[in-house]
């Protein structure tokens, strides 16, 4: 109904469905016409952490990692445009770019922040899944990547939002699957109150524009 808002509370293998996406009798999809929120469900939601507004005076980690060592991920130039955008939209953000951006440093960083943004790459596989990053991993030659098995929960008491700003960072790990959990799923499980993800590939350009009104309405309290 054009002017409200639709809430799914998905349950089980229904969490994987794309509710987005679905289509009408008339062929549109259901946010073309309609807002709509994917909710937690009543106990979880119980369990969040407390949700204040967040404002310009928030403070932020902003990750950006546009090169990368994974063979068949191109640069991203518009990256470091998102990052630094959405860091000037803070008066307290902490920006890690490139190979600064260890996995240990953000971890490190990310105690007492109350927003995390990554803007880069993102993989998603039943075998890897997660954020890379530009730092090598001796284990495996290859990028490191932040997974759901970095998180610790003493880092994320804090945080209120994590926008992860890459191709399809909203894949959902099925049962039997080696990658268990997913960094979302990670997230939402530490009591997290919004994540933000995409379930599909995304344009880097579209996105930082994206980005930038997404802060701009949330910082106007229309979060």
């Amino acid at each position: 109904v054009a002017g409200r808002t639709l809430l799914v509370e998905p349950v089980d293998f229904l969490t994987a469905v794309p509710w987005e996406a679905l289509v009408d009798s008339e062929g549109h999809y259901l946010t073309e016409r309609t807002a709509m929120a994917v909710m937690p469900g009543l106990y979880r939601e119980m369990r969040l952490h407390p949700s204040p507004a967040i404002t310009s005076e928030s403070p932020i980690l902003v990750v950006s990692v546009p090169v990368t060592r994974e063979d068949g991920l191109a640069p991203l130039v518009e990256a470091e445009n998102e990052a630094r955008a959405v860091s000037q939209s803070f008066s307290s953000a902490r920006w890690l770019q490139g190979d600064s951006a260890t996995l240990a440093a953000i971890l490190r960083e990310l105690r007492g922040k109350a927003v995390f943004h990554f803007a880069g790459h993102a993989v998603a596989s039943p075998q890897r899944t997660g954020l890379v990053l530009s730092e090598l991993d001796p284990a495996t030659r290859r990028s490191r990547i932040f997974a759901a098995d970095s998180l610790v929960p003493a880092e994320t008491d804090s945080l209120q939002l994590a926008v992860l700003s890459a191709c399809q960072t909203g894949f959902e790990a099925q049962p039997g699957d080696p990658a268990a959990e997913t960094l979302v799923q990670a997230f939402l499980h530490r009591d997290v109150p919004h994540v933000v993800a995409s379930r599909w590939n995304v344009d880097s350009a579209e996105t930082a524009s994206f980005m930038q009104k997404f802060y701009t309405q949330l910082l106007a309290g229309g979060g």
